[in-house]
């Protein structure tokens, strides 16, 4: 009797932790559309000094993206699966393309970086000049939909040449070749490196 009641008592148990199991695995899986979409979330403005004691501005974005199909950033890692390597291409050349625009008479106005972007002998993506577009980690997305969820955390080093007023946008392509929409900083004042 003893035994029946201690196995009656571990069915019970295992009964309700199946039923816990099986609620969540039955909670709706969070879907999104195939072409990424951002939102900035914040950016903040630092004095920071190089190993020269050189000092210079730092802006940190942050912004967050969803991909329905899970498939961010190239990377040029070697690491990667089998067949994530990025052929040189001269107009997608980034993964998350990033502006600055110089606020002058209330108007802003896109600072040019002149990249002069090829490819060399080894396919390998070069330019003579280096902007603010920058690439993501190879990631893949999770769980039966492949939707993928995250942050980015940039850092920008600012140049003093730079207006003391400045605004950033933001936005990013998937392997797919989608873009996403196009998100903006708030305007910055009075940059000075003291």
């Amino acid at each position: 009797m003893l035994i029946l009641k201690h196995l009656l008592h571990l069915f019970a148990k295992l009964s309700f932790i199946l039923v816990i199991l099986s609620v969540t695995a039955c909670a709706k899986e969070e879907t999104y559309p195939i072409e990424p979409i951002i939102e900035f979330s914040g950016g903040s403005l630092s004095i920071v000094a190089d190993e020269l004691g050189n000092k210079e501005v730092v802006y940190y974005a942050q912004i967050n993206f969803t991909d329905g199909d899970g498939n961010i950033g190239w990377g040029y890692s070697k690491d990667k699966p089998e067949g994530a390597y990025r052929k040189c291409n001269t107009e997608n050349t980034h993964d998350l393309y990033v502006n600055v625009y110089e606020i002058k008479n209330g108007e802003p106005i896109k600072k040019d970086f002149h990249e002069n972007y090829y490819c060399d002998n080894n396919d390998t993506l070069r330019s003579d000049v280096i902007g603010l577009n920058a690439d993501i980690p190879y990631l893949t997305g999770n769980g039966r939909s492949g939707s993928l969820r995250g942050v980015i955390d940039y850092k920008i080093p600012i140049s003093s040449a730079i207006s003391d007023t400045i605004k950033f946008d933001f936005k990013i392509i998937d392997r797919d070749g989608n873009y996403s929409n196009v998100v903006e900083s708030r305007i910055y004042n009075n940059l000075k490196i003291k």
